[in-house]
Protein backbone atom coordinates (compact mmCIF):
# COMPACT_ATOMS: atom_id res chain seq x y z
CA UNK A 1 0.00 0.00 0.00
CA UNK A 2 1.23 3.28 -0.60
CA UNK A 3 1.18 5.45 2.71
CA UNK A 4 -0.01 9.05 3.15
CA UNK A 5 3.61 10.33 3.83
CA UNK A 6 4.14 9.29 0.16
CA UNK A 7 1.80 10.45 -1.51
CA UNK A 8 1.83 14.16 -0.30
CA UNK A 9 6.00 13.74 -0.98
CA UNK A 10 5.02 13.18 -4.32
CA UNK A 11 2.47 16.07 -4.14
CA UNK A 12 4.79 18.22 -3.47
CA UNK A 13 7.51 17.25 -5.53
CA UNK A 14 4.92 17.25 -8.58
CA UNK A 15 3.89 21.16 -7.87
CA UNK A 16 7.51 22.01 -7.47
CA UNK A 17 8.16 20.55 -10.86
CA UNK A 18 5.32 22.36 -12.12
CA UNK A 19 6.79 25.20 -10.47
CA UNK A 20 9.89 25.28 -11.82
CA UNK A 21 8.67 24.38 -15.80
CA UNK A 22 7.12 27.71 -15.53
CA UNK A 23 9.95 29.53 -14.34
CA UNK A 24 11.61 27.96 -17.30
CA UNK A 25 9.01 28.60 -19.17
CA UNK A 26 8.72 32.25 -18.43
CA UNK A 27 12.49 32.93 -19.33
CA UNK A 28 12.25 31.06 -22.28
CA UNK A 29 9.62 33.80 -23.25
CA UNK A 30 11.60 36.79 -21.79
CA UNK A 31 13.17 37.07 -25.29
CA UNK A 32 10.17 38.25 -26.97
CA UNK A 33 9.28 41.97 -27.53
CA UNK A 34 5.82 43.40 -28.57
CA UNK A 35 7.12 46.28 -30.55
CA UNK A 36 9.67 45.84 -33.35
CA UNK A 37 13.61 46.86 -33.16
CA UNK A 38 14.67 49.65 -33.82
CA UNK A 39 16.04 50.67 -37.80
CA UNK A 40 17.64 53.89 -38.06
CA UNK A 41 16.16 56.49 -40.56
CA UNK A 42 17.84 56.99 -43.90
CA UNK A 43 18.83 60.47 -44.08
CA UNK A 44 17.75 60.84 -48.24
CA UNK A 45 19.81 63.83 -48.46
CA UNK A 46 21.00 65.04 -51.78
CA UNK A 47 23.61 62.98 -54.11
CA UNK A 48 25.80 65.95 -54.49
CA UNK A 49 26.31 69.57 -53.51
CA UNK A 50 24.63 72.32 -55.33
CA UNK A 51 27.42 74.26 -55.02
CA UNK A 52 29.19 71.88 -57.24
CA UNK A 53 32.24 71.55 -55.68
CA UNK A 54 34.40 68.11 -55.82
CA UNK A 55 34.89 66.22 -53.34
CA UNK A 56 37.51 63.47 -51.16
CA UNK A 57 36.38 59.80 -50.31
CA UNK A 58 35.75 60.00 -46.83
CA UNK A 59 38.85 58.60 -45.16
CA UNK A 60 41.12 61.37 -46.63
CA UNK A 61 38.56 64.36 -45.56
CA UNK A 62 37.96 62.83 -41.94
CA UNK A 63 41.64 62.99 -41.84
CA UNK A 64 41.59 66.63 -42.55
CA UNK A 65 38.72 67.27 -40.16
CA UNK A 66 39.67 65.84 -37.19
CA UNK A 67 42.37 68.04 -36.97
CA UNK A 68 40.95 71.34 -39.29
CA UNK A 69 42.96 73.47 -37.51
CA UNK A 70 46.50 72.29 -38.39
CA UNK A 71 45.48 73.56 -41.77
CA UNK A 72 46.45 76.89 -40.76
CA UNK A 73 49.76 75.95 -39.94
CA UNK A 74 49.67 78.67 -36.43
CA UNK A 75 51.35 77.32 -33.33
CA UNK A 76 49.71 79.46 -31.26
CA UNK A 77 46.01 78.57 -32.49
CA UNK A 78 47.21 74.84 -31.76
CA UNK A 79 47.94 75.77 -28.27
CA UNK A 80 45.32 77.29 -27.65
CA UNK A 81 42.93 74.33 -29.31
CA UNK A 82 44.74 71.93 -26.73
CA UNK A 83 43.48 74.11 -23.96
CA UNK A 84 39.87 74.72 -24.88
CA UNK A 85 39.71 70.94 -25.17
CA UNK A 86 41.03 70.42 -21.79
CA UNK A 87 39.97 73.51 -19.52
CA UNK A 88 36.84 74.75 -20.86
CA UNK A 89 33.96 74.63 -19.09
CA UNK A 90 30.75 74.04 -21.98
CA UNK A 91 33.18 70.79 -22.06
CA UNK A 92 33.14 69.93 -18.69
CA UNK A 93 29.56 70.41 -18.35
CA UNK A 94 28.91 68.31 -21.59
CA UNK A 95 31.03 65.59 -20.23
CA UNK A 96 29.52 65.67 -16.44
CA UNK A 97 26.13 64.92 -18.45
CA UNK A 98 27.35 62.40 -20.56
CA UNK A 99 28.27 60.86 -17.35
CA UNK A 100 24.62 61.20 -15.58
CA UNK A 101 23.26 60.09 -18.71
CA UNK A 102 25.57 56.73 -18.15
CA UNK A 103 24.41 56.15 -14.88
CA UNK A 104 21.01 56.57 -15.60
CA UNK A 105 21.86 53.75 -17.98
CA UNK A 106 22.97 51.70 -15.37
CA UNK A 107 19.85 52.10 -13.29
CA UNK A 108 18.22 50.86 -16.17
CA UNK A 109 20.43 47.88 -16.94
CA UNK A 110 20.28 46.89 -12.92
CA UNK A 111 16.08 45.98 -13.71
CA UNK A 112 17.32 43.11 -15.58
CA UNK A 113 18.69 41.16 -12.84
CA UNK A 114 17.49 39.89 -8.92
CA UNK A 115 16.68 42.60 -6.35
CA UNK A 116 18.43 41.02 -3.90
CA UNK A 117 18.86 42.73 0.32
CA UNK A 118 20.28 41.00 2.77
CA UNK A 119 18.18 41.99 6.32
CA UNK A 120 18.51 41.12 10.03
CA UNK A 121 16.78 41.46 12.60
CA UNK A 122 16.84 41.14 16.72
CA UNK A 123 13.48 41.94 18.73
CA UNK A 124 12.50 41.48 22.03
CA UNK A 125 8.64 41.31 22.14
CA UNK A 126 5.42 41.13 24.86
CA UNK A 127 2.75 38.65 23.97
CA UNK A 128 -0.95 39.17 25.54
CA UNK A 129 -1.13 36.26 28.45
CA UNK A 130 -4.99 35.68 27.08
CA UNK A 131 -3.47 33.58 24.09
CA UNK A 132 -4.13 30.02 24.40
CA UNK A 133 -0.18 29.66 24.03
CA UNK A 134 0.66 32.10 26.41
CA UNK A 135 4.31 33.21 25.48
CA UNK A 136 4.57 36.42 27.45
CA UNK A 137 8.40 38.23 26.82
CA UNK A 138 9.99 36.74 24.32
CA UNK A 139 13.18 37.13 21.52
CA UNK A 140 13.52 36.95 18.15
CA UNK A 141 16.61 37.02 15.96
CA UNK A 142 15.93 37.24 12.14
CA UNK A 143 18.59 37.22 9.19
CA UNK A 144 17.68 36.29 5.84
CA UNK A 145 18.32 37.64 2.14
CA UNK A 146 14.82 38.50 -0.26
CA UNK A 147 15.16 38.65 -3.63
CA UNK A 148 12.78 39.44 -6.50
CA UNK A 149 13.21 38.90 -10.17
CA UNK A 150 10.86 40.67 -12.53
CA UNK A 151 10.63 38.52 -15.68
CA UNK A 152 10.94 40.43 -19.02
CA UNK A 153 8.59 38.61 -21.15
CA UNK A 154 7.33 41.44 -23.13
CA UNK A 155 10.18 43.41 -23.05
CA UNK A 156 9.81 46.27 -21.37
CA UNK A 157 12.65 46.45 -19.45
CA UNK A 158 15.36 45.82 -22.66
CA UNK A 159 13.44 48.61 -24.39
CA UNK A 160 14.11 50.80 -21.14
CA UNK A 161 17.53 49.43 -21.44
CA UNK A 162 17.73 50.29 -25.12
CA UNK A 163 16.32 54.13 -24.72
CA UNK A 164 18.81 54.58 -21.70
CA UNK A 165 21.73 52.92 -24.25
CA UNK A 166 20.33 55.55 -26.88
CA UNK A 167 20.24 58.56 -24.51
CA UNK A 168 23.60 58.33 -23.85
CA UNK A 169 24.84 57.72 -27.43
CA UNK A 170 22.57 61.06 -27.36
CA UNK A 171 25.12 62.69 -24.90
CA UNK A 172 28.02 61.58 -26.49
CA UNK A 173 26.78 63.03 -29.90
CA UNK A 174 26.06 66.42 -27.60
CA UNK A 175 29.34 66.49 -26.25
CA UNK A 176 30.56 65.89 -29.45
CA UNK A 177 28.90 69.13 -30.68
CA UNK A 178 29.70 71.27 -28.19
CA UNK A 179 33.14 70.51 -29.10
CA UNK A 180 32.69 71.30 -32.70
CA UNK A 181 31.00 74.35 -31.75
CA UNK A 182 33.61 75.59 -29.09
CA UNK A 183 36.85 74.73 -31.48
CA UNK A 184 35.03 77.18 -34.44
CA UNK A 185 34.13 79.94 -32.25
CA UNK A 186 37.56 79.74 -30.86
CA UNK A 187 39.00 79.75 -34.29
CA UNK A 188 36.63 82.88 -35.64
CA UNK A 189 38.15 84.62 -32.46
CA UNK A 190 41.59 83.94 -33.18
CA UNK A 191 41.00 85.12 -37.20
CA UNK A 192 39.38 88.25 -35.92
CA UNK A 193 42.12 89.14 -33.64
CA UNK A 194 45.08 88.56 -36.00
CA UNK A 195 42.83 90.36 -38.43
CA UNK A 196 42.58 93.37 -36.39
CA UNK A 197 46.18 93.50 -35.49
CA UNK A 198 46.98 93.76 -39.37
CA UNK A 199 44.43 96.15 -39.85
CA UNK A 200 45.66 98.18 -36.87
CA UNK A 201 49.16 97.90 -38.43
CA UNK A 202 48.29 99.14 -41.64
CA UNK A 203 45.91 102.36 -39.80
CA UNK A 204 49.20 103.22 -38.18
CA UNK A 205 51.40 102.95 -40.92
CA UNK A 206 49.04 105.24 -42.67
CA UNK A 207 49.09 107.68 -39.81
CA UNK A 208 52.96 107.64 -39.89
CA UNK A 209 52.81 108.38 -43.06
CA UNK A 210 49.83 111.33 -42.98
CA UNK A 211 51.82 113.00 -40.47
CA UNK A 212 55.17 112.76 -42.43
CA UNK A 213 52.96 114.21 -45.26
CA UNK A 214 51.09 117.03 -42.83
CA UNK A 215 55.29 118.20 -41.90
CA UNK A 216 56.28 118.83 -45.46
CA UNK A 217 53.02 119.95 -46.38
CA UNK A 218 52.95 122.77 -43.23
CA UNK A 219 57.05 123.64 -44.27
CA UNK A 220 56.17 124.25 -47.89
CA UNK A 221 53.09 126.45 -46.60
CA UNK A 222 55.17 128.55 -44.18
CA UNK A 223 57.49 129.05 -47.75
CA UNK A 224 54.16 130.21 -49.53
CA UNK A 225 54.45 126.97 -52.03
CA UNK A 226 50.87 125.61 -51.22
CA UNK A 227 47.34 126.98 -50.12
CA UNK A 228 46.34 126.32 -46.57
CA UNK A 229 43.94 123.76 -48.38
CA UNK A 230 46.26 121.66 -49.14
CA UNK A 231 47.04 121.52 -45.53
CA UNK A 232 43.36 121.55 -44.03
CA UNK A 233 42.91 118.41 -46.35
CA UNK A 234 46.16 116.52 -45.58
CA UNK A 235 45.09 117.63 -41.38
CA UNK A 236 41.71 116.10 -42.14
CA UNK A 237 42.71 112.85 -43.67
CA UNK A 238 45.09 112.19 -40.56
CA UNK A 239 42.45 112.91 -38.19
CA UNK A 240 40.15 110.70 -40.42
CA UNK A 241 42.95 107.76 -40.23
CA UNK A 242 44.00 108.46 -36.42
CA UNK A 243 39.66 107.77 -35.60
CA UNK A 244 40.06 104.20 -36.33
CA UNK A 245 42.95 103.13 -34.46
CA UNK A 246 40.69 102.87 -31.32
CA UNK A 247 38.06 100.77 -32.41
CA UNK A 248 40.59 98.19 -34.04
CA UNK A 249 42.56 98.20 -30.39
CA UNK A 250 39.26 97.47 -28.85
CA UNK A 251 38.44 94.64 -31.20
CA UNK A 252 41.77 93.52 -30.51
CA UNK A 253 40.86 93.52 -26.63
CA UNK A 254 37.61 91.53 -27.10
CA UNK A 255 38.81 89.17 -28.75
CA UNK A 256 41.26 88.27 -26.51
CA UNK A 257 39.22 88.00 -23.77
CA UNK A 258 36.67 86.12 -25.31
CA UNK A 259 39.55 83.59 -26.40
CA UNK A 260 40.56 83.90 -22.50
CA UNK A 261 36.92 82.75 -21.67
CA UNK A 262 36.64 79.76 -24.45
CA UNK A 263 40.38 77.93 -22.72
CA UNK A 264 38.33 78.45 -19.24
CA UNK A 265 40.14 81.13 -17.99
CA UNK A 266 40.01 84.88 -16.92
CA UNK A 267 39.76 88.14 -19.47
CA UNK A 268 43.33 89.06 -19.45
CA UNK A 269 45.26 85.76 -18.60
CA UNK A 270 46.07 85.50 -22.46
CA UNK A 271 46.95 89.14 -22.93
CA UNK A 272 50.56 88.06 -23.23
CA UNK A 273 50.69 85.33 -25.33
CA UNK A 274 48.44 87.11 -27.65
CA UNK A 275 48.82 90.88 -27.90
CA UNK A 276 51.91 90.09 -30.43
CA UNK A 277 50.77 90.55 -33.47
CA UNK A 278 50.85 87.62 -35.87
CA UNK A 279 50.13 86.51 -39.61
CA UNK A 280 46.51 85.94 -40.48
CA UNK A 281 45.08 82.93 -41.35
CA UNK A 282 45.41 81.71 -44.53
CA UNK A 283 43.21 79.19 -46.49
CA UNK A 284 44.47 75.53 -47.75
CA UNK A 285 44.47 74.10 -51.21
CA UNK A 286 42.20 71.30 -50.35
CA UNK A 287 38.95 71.72 -48.99
CA UNK A 288 37.81 68.56 -46.77
CA UNK A 289 34.28 67.78 -48.71
CA UNK A 290 32.29 64.33 -48.61
CA UNK A 291 29.32 63.82 -50.43
CA UNK A 292 26.08 64.78 -48.45
CA UNK A 293 25.29 61.26 -47.28
CA UNK A 294 28.49 60.85 -45.47
CA UNK A 295 28.27 64.49 -44.02
CA UNK A 296 25.30 63.52 -41.70
CA UNK A 297 26.88 60.07 -40.47
CA UNK A 298 29.59 62.41 -38.73
CA UNK A 299 27.64 66.05 -37.86
CA UNK A 300 27.39 65.20 -34.34
CA UNK A 301 23.56 67.36 -34.10
CA UNK A 302 22.37 64.98 -37.03
CA UNK A 303 23.64 62.14 -35.16
CA UNK A 304 22.46 63.09 -31.82
CA UNK A 305 18.79 63.45 -33.67
CA UNK A 306 19.15 60.20 -34.84
CA UNK A 307 20.11 58.94 -30.89
CA UNK A 308 16.99 61.12 -29.71
CA UNK A 309 14.80 59.06 -32.25
CA UNK A 310 16.26 55.92 -31.02
CA UNK A 311 15.53 56.11 -27.30
CA UNK A 312 11.55 57.84 -28.53
CA UNK A 313 11.36 54.42 -30.08
CA UNK A 314 12.68 52.20 -27.37
CA UNK A 315 10.19 54.07 -25.11
CA UNK A 316 7.37 53.37 -27.24
CA UNK A 317 7.99 50.01 -26.66
CA UNK A 318 8.31 50.33 -22.83
CA UNK A 319 5.23 51.54 -23.09
CA UNK A 320 3.23 48.55 -25.06
CA UNK A 321 4.45 46.41 -22.53
CA UNK A 322 2.41 48.16 -19.84
CA UNK A 323 -0.65 46.68 -21.03
CA UNK A 324 0.67 43.18 -20.44
CA UNK A 325 1.25 41.12 -17.26
CA UNK A 326 4.51 41.83 -14.93
CA UNK A 327 6.04 38.50 -13.86
CA UNK A 328 7.76 38.53 -10.51
CA UNK A 329 9.78 35.25 -8.91
CA UNK A 330 9.79 36.22 -4.80
CA UNK A 331 12.42 33.49 -3.42
CA UNK A 332 13.87 34.12 0.48
CA UNK A 333 16.18 32.14 2.83
CA UNK A 334 17.21 32.83 6.51
CA UNK A 335 17.44 31.52 10.01
CA UNK A 336 15.00 32.91 13.27
CA UNK A 337 15.25 31.61 16.33
CA UNK A 338 14.10 33.27 19.98
CA UNK A 339 18.05 32.36 21.55
CA UNK A 340 21.26 33.61 20.34
CA UNK A 341 22.63 29.48 20.85
CA UNK A 342 20.01 27.92 18.16
CA UNK A 343 19.90 31.05 15.49
CA UNK A 344 21.90 29.06 13.38
CA UNK A 345 20.94 25.16 14.03
CA UNK A 346 19.60 23.32 11.29
CA UNK A 347 15.81 23.78 12.82
CA UNK A 348 16.22 27.81 12.64
CA UNK A 349 16.55 27.63 8.77
CA UNK A 350 13.41 29.60 6.98
CA UNK A 351 12.93 29.76 3.68
CA UNK A 352 9.84 30.76 0.56
CA UNK A 353 9.98 30.83 -2.99
CA UNK A 354 6.76 31.47 -5.55
CA UNK A 355 5.88 33.40 -8.53
CA UNK A 356 3.58 36.54 -8.66
CA UNK A 357 1.61 37.65 -11.72
CA UNK A 358 0.01 41.63 -12.06
CA UNK A 359 -2.18 42.27 -14.84
CA UNK A 360 -3.51 45.60 -14.76
CA UNK A 361 -7.31 46.17 -15.01
CA UNK A 362 -8.44 49.59 -14.87
CA UNK A 363 -5.89 52.74 -14.59
CA UNK A 364 -8.28 55.20 -15.59
CA UNK A 365 -6.74 56.04 -18.96
CA UNK A 366 -3.24 56.21 -17.35
CA UNK A 367 -1.60 53.39 -19.79
CA UNK A 368 -3.52 54.40 -23.23
CA UNK A 369 -2.35 58.03 -21.96
CA UNK A 370 1.57 56.82 -22.13
CA UNK A 371 0.99 54.95 -24.82
CA UNK A 372 -0.13 57.91 -27.43
CA UNK A 373 2.52 60.54 -25.53
CA UNK A 374 4.87 57.57 -26.20
CA UNK A 375 4.18 57.75 -29.72
CA UNK A 376 3.94 61.41 -30.13
CA UNK A 377 7.41 61.82 -28.90
CA UNK A 378 9.21 59.40 -31.13
CA UNK A 379 7.18 61.18 -34.28
CA UNK A 380 8.66 64.29 -33.19
CA UNK A 381 12.07 63.12 -32.98
CA UNK A 382 11.32 61.61 -36.17
CA UNK A 383 10.26 64.82 -37.78
CA UNK A 384 13.49 67.03 -35.69
CA UNK A 385 15.78 64.24 -37.49
CA UNK A 386 14.83 65.19 -40.88
CA UNK A 387 14.94 68.66 -40.10
CA UNK A 388 18.23 68.52 -38.66
CA UNK A 389 19.61 67.12 -42.37
CA UNK A 390 18.25 69.37 -44.11
CA UNK A 391 20.01 72.34 -41.93
CA UNK A 392 22.90 70.12 -41.69
CA UNK A 393 23.04 70.34 -45.75
CA UNK A 394 21.61 74.07 -45.89
CA UNK A 395 24.96 74.85 -43.56
CA UNK A 396 27.22 73.30 -45.49
CA UNK A 397 25.82 75.09 -48.87
CA UNK A 398 25.78 78.38 -47.01
CA UNK A 399 29.60 78.11 -46.15
CA UNK A 400 30.65 76.90 -49.52
CA UNK A 401 28.80 79.66 -51.66
CA UNK A 402 30.17 82.65 -48.85
CA UNK A 403 33.60 80.95 -49.37
CA UNK A 404 34.10 80.74 -52.50
CA UNK A 405 32.71 84.28 -52.85
CA UNK A 406 35.10 85.88 -50.53
CA UNK A 407 37.50 83.86 -52.30
CA UNK A 408 36.86 85.52 -55.57
CA UNK A 409 36.92 89.41 -53.88
CA UNK A 410 39.76 88.74 -52.17
CA UNK A 411 41.66 88.63 -55.84
CA UNK A 412 39.55 91.19 -57.35
CA UNK A 413 40.61 93.36 -54.29
CA UNK A 414 44.46 92.56 -54.52
CA UNK A 415 43.71 93.40 -58.06
CA UNK A 416 42.42 96.69 -57.50
CA UNK A 417 44.82 97.20 -54.73
CA UNK A 418 47.75 97.08 -57.27
CA UNK A 419 45.90 99.30 -59.95
CA UNK A 420 45.56 101.56 -56.50
CA UNK A 421 49.71 101.95 -55.86
CA UNK A 422 50.14 102.51 -59.35
CA UNK A 423 47.75 105.30 -59.63
CA UNK A 424 49.08 106.82 -56.34
CA UNK A 425 52.69 106.83 -57.70
CA UNK A 426 51.36 108.40 -60.90
CA UNK A 427 49.34 111.03 -58.59
CA UNK A 428 52.77 112.09 -57.14
CA UNK A 429 54.99 111.94 -59.74
CA UNK A 430 52.37 114.41 -61.51
CA UNK A 431 51.91 116.49 -58.13
CA UNK A 432 56.12 117.01 -57.94
CA UNK A 433 56.23 118.36 -61.67
CA UNK A 434 52.90 120.61 -60.37
CA UNK A 435 51.00 119.43 -62.94
CA UNK A 436 48.18 118.43 -60.42
CA UNK A 437 47.05 119.46 -56.53
CA UNK A 438 47.38 117.42 -53.92
CA UNK A 439 44.24 116.62 -53.79
CA UNK A 440 44.58 113.92 -56.52
CA UNK A 441 47.18 112.76 -54.28
CA UNK A 442 45.21 112.35 -51.27
CA UNK A 443 42.47 111.12 -52.62
CA UNK A 444 44.87 107.89 -54.16
CA UNK A 445 46.60 108.09 -50.57
CA UNK A 446 43.15 106.94 -49.10
CA UNK A 447 42.43 104.87 -51.88
CA UNK A 448 45.65 102.68 -51.05
CA UNK A 449 44.86 102.67 -47.65
CA UNK A 450 41.08 101.98 -47.76
CA UNK A 451 42.01 98.97 -50.75
CA UNK A 452 44.44 97.70 -48.24
CA UNK A 453 41.80 97.48 -45.38
CA UNK A 454 39.41 95.57 -47.53
CA UNK A 455 41.68 93.28 -48.52
CA UNK A 456 42.46 92.15 -44.68
CA UNK A 457 38.81 92.22 -44.32
CA UNK A 458 37.65 89.69 -47.27
CA UNK A 459 40.56 87.63 -45.96
CA UNK A 460 38.86 87.63 -42.93
CA UNK A 461 35.38 86.67 -43.97
CA UNK A 462 36.79 83.62 -46.27
CA UNK A 463 38.47 82.39 -43.65
CA UNK A 464 35.29 83.12 -41.42
CA UNK A 465 33.44 81.25 -44.09
CA UNK A 466 36.13 78.14 -43.98
CA UNK A 467 35.81 78.15 -40.53
CA UNK A 468 31.67 77.57 -40.76
CA UNK A 469 32.62 75.02 -43.53
CA UNK A 470 34.74 72.65 -40.97
CA UNK A 471 31.61 73.16 -38.17
CA UNK A 472 29.08 72.45 -40.95
CA UNK A 473 31.00 69.17 -42.02
CA UNK A 474 31.35 68.28 -38.40
CA UNK A 475 34.99 68.58 -38.20
CA UNK A 476 36.84 68.27 -35.27
CA UNK A 477 34.78 66.06 -32.58
CA UNK A 478 37.36 63.29 -32.66
CA UNK A 479 39.51 65.44 -30.97
CA UNK A 480 39.20 64.79 -27.04
CA UNK A 481 36.51 62.95 -27.01
CA UNK A 482 35.12 60.59 -24.86
CA UNK A 483 34.03 56.71 -25.98
CA UNK A 484 30.28 55.63 -25.67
Amino acid sequence: MVSGESVMRFVRRFISLRALTGIVALVALAGCNVTKDYVPPQSNAPAGWHAGQATLNDQEASALLARWWHGFNDPVLDMLVARAIERNYDIRIATQRLQQARAMRDVAVSAQYPQIAVNMLATRNQTGYDWAEAIGVYNSFTVGFDAAWEIDVFGGVRRSVEAAQADVGASVESRRDVLVSLLAELATNYAVLRAAQERLAIARANVAISEETLRLMQVRFDKGLVPDQDVAQIRAQLESVRAVVPEFMATIQWAINAIAILVGGFPGETTALLEKSGPLLGVPSTLPLTVPSEVMLRRPDVRRAERMLAAATARVGVAEAQFFPKFIIPFGVGSQAGTIQTFLSPASFIWNFGAAVGQPVFQGGRIEAQKRLADAIAESDRLAYEKAVRAAVRDVEDALVGYGSQGRRVVLLESSAQAQGIARMRSQQLYDRGLTDYFRVLYNDRSVWIAQDDIVVAKLAQVRQLIALYKALGGGWSAGELDE
